[in-house]
């Protein structure tokens, strides 16, 4: 968690750009991807893509929905909800409401060995941004996609 908060930190333009959507109003659903890729060194690997929705039931404060649980490691899926957690603090921080919504994890993507707890908080931030607006954060679908193909191989 201090490592996300450390980049928020760092990008203090995109995180006015942010609050200043945060304000408005929210058009719910949105959708965002974010890719945290970084080619130097080894564990720099994570890609998420969710919806943020509303909730029917008004007495829950945020939900987590996630159809990939069967075939997606635990300990990435904490750090996925720590960072969602993150978000809706920050939200809350800003507005002064509860923020009831549903995040929905709709893909997401790892590589064994070369992706590390904190890559996963890196990349929700960016999907959230990304869902926001797109040009806070564009993801690199092209090295997903590539990424993918290759694990379809094996």
């Amino acid at each position: 968690m201090q490592q996300l908060q450390i980049k928020i930190n760092s990008a203090p333009r995109i995180l006015y750009q942010l609050n200043q959507l945060l304000i408005q109003d929210l058009n719910l659903p949105l959708e965002g991807e974010g890719t945290y890729i970084k080619y130097s060194g080894g564990q720099k690997w994570a890609h998420v893509k969710l919806r943020i929705s509303t909730v029917d039931n008004q007495y829950s404060r945020a939900q987590m929905l996630n159809s990939m649980a069967e075939e997606f490691p635990l300990k990435y899926l904490n750090e996925i909800k720590e960072a969602v957690e993150l978000f809706i603090n920050h939200y809350e921080g800003i507005t002064g409401e509860i923020f009831i919504a549903q995040f929905e994890l709709l893909d997401a993507t790892h590589h064994p060995s070369e992706t590390g707890m904190d890559n996963f908080q890196f990349a929700v931030a960016n999907a959230i941004l990304n869902a926001f607006n797109t040009s806070l954060h564009e993801p690199n679908t092209e090295a997903v996609q590539q990424y993918k193909m290759r694990r379809e191989k094996k």
